[in-house]
C-alpha cells in the first residue's frame, strides 16, 4: 500500500497524484508517455506551462523498489493551499517500477541532504521561505487492513502542513530529536518489547518512513523478535527472503520505545495477511532488512507502525513526534490540510521505499489522505 496526495503544478495548474514519502527527498513526476509508465498515468509536460524552465541537467534516482531518470525543471507548485513559485524537481522520461496507474510520481518529504537532485524539497522550501505558520507537518493515517484490501483505493487520513491538527490526537506530542546532521527523519530506538518482554534492541538511527509498508531491521533483531512468537518461521515471499510468518489465529503484541515512551503496533497491522491458500499462516509486518555495510541505515519504521500513531515532523528544532490518535479538539488554525487515500498495489509486500495512499488538498492547511 502507498499513501498519495494531490499537488498542482505549472501555469495553468494541473493536478497530479504523488506518493507521500518521508524516506526520500526528491519530487519526481512522470512525463507524458514516459517509458515504464502505464497508459493512464498522467504526465507533466514542461512545455505546456508558462512558468516552467528546464535546466537540461540529467537526473537519476534509485529507490528500494525501482528507479527513475529524466531532467531537472523548475516550476510553480502548490500543495495544501501553499505555493512555491520556483520549485526544482525532476521530469522523468523513464520510470521503472515507480508509478502505478493514475499516480504520477513521488513527493519526497525528507531533507535536502539526501536529495539526489540536490534541490531543496518542496515542504522544506516552504519552511525555509517562512511560508509555513509553524515549522511542522504531520500525518494521521486511517487504520485499515491495507495489505489485503482488494479495493484500488481506501480512505487514507490527513496530512497537515504548517500546523498540528489537535482533533487528530490526544495528549501531548512526544518529540524525539533527530540524529544530526538532518537527512532522513531518523531518531534513536531505545527498546523493543514482545508480549511485554524487553528484548534490549536499540539503534541510533531509525528512519521513520511513510513510503515503506512494513518494518525493516537487521536479521539478528528480526529473528530475536520472532523467537518470542510461538510457531513463527522464516519464509520466502515472491522469491525474496527475509520475511517471516506466524499462525494467523495468534495475537502478537510488539511495542517500540522512542523518547522514553512505548508505542504498540496494532495486532491487525502486525498481521499483514495470509501467505498461502490455507489461511493458517500470516505474514508478519517485521522483515529482515539487509542494506549492506556501506549504509548507515539498518532500521526502517514504515506504515505498519505509523498507522497507529499521530506522526509529526518538525524542521526547527529538528525532531519526529508521536502522539496517541484520538478524536475531538480543534484544528490548529495555522496549518493547511488535505485528504489522502490508500492505494493498494499488486505487490503489497515489497521491501520498498514507496508506500501508496492518496490525498486531496483542502483550504484548511492540511492534506487529507484520500
Amino acid at each position: 500500500s502507498e499513501w498519495y496526495g494531490e499537488i498542482d503544478v505549472g501555469t495553468p495548474a494541473n493536478g497530479f497524484s504523488v506518493v507521500l514519502d518521508t524516506g526520500s527527498a526528491d519530487l519526481i513526476l512522470a512525463e507524458p508517455d514516459c517509458t515504464g509508465c502505464q497508459v493512464n498515468t498522467p504526465g507533466y509536460n514542461p512545455g505546456s506551462s508558462s512558468t516552467s524552465s528546464t535546466s537540461r541537467q540529467d537526473f537519476t534516482i534509485q529507490y528500494g523498489s525501482g528507479s527513475a531518470s529524466g531532467s531537472l525543471v523548475e516550476d510553480r507548485i502548490s500543495i495544501a493551499n501553499y505555493t512555491q513559485p520556483n520549485q526544482i524537481f525532476a521530469a522523468c522520461s523513464t520510470m521503472d517500477n515507480i508509478v502505478d496507474g493514475t499516480i504520477s510520481g513521488i513527493l519526497g518529504l525528507g531533507w535536502q541532504n539526501i536529495a539526489a537532485s540536490q534541490a531543496m524539497p518542496l515542504v522544506q522550501s516552504l519552511y525555509e521561505n517562512n511560508t509555513l505558520p509553524e515549522p511542522v507537518f504531520a500525518f494521521a493515517f486511517e487504520t485499515h487492513t491495507f495489505y489485503t484490501n482488494s479495493a484500488p483505493t481506501a480512505p487514507g487520513g490527513t496530512l497537515t502542513i504548517g500546523g498540528l491538527d489537535t482533533s487528530q490526537y490526544t495528549g501531548s506530542i512526544n518529540w524525539v530529536s533527530l540524529v544530526q546532521p538532518a537527512g532522513y527523519w531518523a531518531i534513536p530506538l531505545q527498546d523493543i518489547h514482545v508480549g511485554g518482554k524487553s528484548l534490549g534492541i536499540t539503534d541510533q538511527q531509525v528512519v521513520i518512513d511513510t513510503g515503506t509498508t512494513l518494518i525493516g531491521m537487521p536479521t539478528a533483531d528480526a529473528e530475536q523478535i520472532y523467537s518470542q512468537i510461538p510457531n513463527s518461521r522464516s519464509i520466502n515471499l515472491q522469491g525474496e527472503s527475509g520475511y517471516y510468518s506466524f499462525p494467523c489465529t495468534q495475537s502478537v503484541n510488539v511495542a517500540f520505545t522512542f523518547g522514553g515512551q512505548q508505542y504498540s503496533v496494532a495486532t491487525n497491522q502486525f498481521n499483514a495477511g495470509a501467505v498461502d491458500s490455507t489461511g493458517q499462516y500470516c505474514l508478519g509486518a517485521i522483515f529482515a532488512l539487509e542494506t549492506g555495510s556501506s549504509s548507515s541505515i539498518s532500521f526502517i519504521i514504515g506504515d505498519a507502525f505509523l498507522t497507529g500513531v499521530y506522526n509529526a515532523y518538525r524542521f526547527n528544532p529538528p525532531a519526529v513526534g508521536f502522539a496517541q490518535l484520538g478524536s475531538g479538539g480543534t484544528a490548529n488554525t495555522g496549518g493547511e490540510s488535505a485528504s489522502t487515500s490508500s492505494g493498494v498495489t499488486s505487490n503489497a509486500y515489497k521491501q520498498t521505499t514507496n508506500a501508496l495512499a492518496a490525498l486531496a488538498a483542502t483550504a484548511v492547511g492540511a492534506f487529507f489522505l484520500a
